[in-house]
């Protein structure tokens, strides 16, 4: 049962307690003698309400349970519509479903495409988290790199599913476990092959979002003085567009501008850098 789910049991069980406090504390209007316990009167009534709460929180159970639609009705004077609104704001009309497990073979196969776009590639990823697969993809990463122990991009790879494993942790010291487990991927891949962009570059921006500025400005200079043996590729250009923000950001503006400059010459379809020399003040 989804935390939804628990909540909106919670609700009817704190109405049925509210239920029963209210018949408990109401004041007599006049005394009158005490009466045996199996002949009270409002204990009867008392008992009767709490009984067919609890049918309908079985009911709502069941519902839930086989992800069919929930009913909820009261007959023992509780505001009916304010329960239904509730149930049905928490729980809804039963027509969410949960996403149905996801290959991982045909997850791994889009992943690693080279042709997949940045956007989709994130939103696969957010689905495997979703889906709470995405422990069993970093095992298949971890299990073809150590087929390929030599290869420095499967070591970059899983360096990638080991970052992805952060942003599914629940706590800071977590995060920062997976967070070092991808930069030593990236530093296992460079280790294989210095000249490694995408192992360099995602070392470069840990770096920076670790706090370790002079390690990530080291780090892309390095990128941008083998840019001049590379073929340019459009994911070439964000080292420049990385190390100008940094300098921007420290107040060095004329190493900003010459930068960014320089990534517009070899770069001169880069949109983003045109509009950051464009609009940089």
């Amino acid at each position: 049962m989804n935390a939804t789910s628990t909540l909106a049991l919670a609700i009817l069980v704190s109405v049925a307690a509210a239920a029963a406090t209210s018949f408990v504390l109401r004041p007599a209007v006049e005394p009158a003698p005490a009466a045996a316990p199996d002949d009270d009167p409002k204990l009867a009534a008392m008992e009767a309400d709490i009984a067919e709460l609890r049918t309908e929180l079985a009911a709502l159970r069941d519902a839930i349970a086989s992800g069919g639609r929930v009913d909820v009705s009261t007959s023992n004077g509780l505001d009916e519509a304010a329960v239904r609104r509730l149930v049905q704001e928490l729980v809804g009309d039963g027509s969410e479903r949960q996403e149905p497990p996801i290959d991982i073979l045909v997850v791994l196969r889009d992943l690693q495409n080279p042709l997949i776009d940045p956007a989709e590639k994130a939103a696969l990823w957010e689905k495997v988290r979703d889906n709470g697969q995405i422990e069993d993809v970093v095992a298949e990463y971890e299990r073809l790199a150590a087929l390929a122990p030599g290869d420095a991009n499967a070591q970059t790879e899983l360096g990638w599913a080991y970052q992805q494993r952060m942003l599914a942790a629940k706590t800071g010291p977590e995060r920062g476990q997976w967070g070092a487990k991808g930069a030593a991927q990236f530093e296992k891949a460079l280790a294989i092959d210095p000249t490694d962009f995408d192992a360099r570059h995602s070392l470069a921006q840990h770096s920076y979002w670790a706090d370790m500025r002079g390690d990530a400005i080291q780090h892309f200079e390095t990128l941008i003085e083998q840019q001049k043996s590379r073929t340019p590729e459009p994911k070439h250009a964000e080292p420049f567009l990385w190390l100008g923000n940094i300098f921007a950001d420290r107040g060095d503006r004329d190493r900003a501008k010459e930068v960014w400059r320089q990534g517009a010459r070899l770069f001169p379809n880069n949109d983003v850098l045109r509009h950051r020399l464009d609009t940089f003040r």
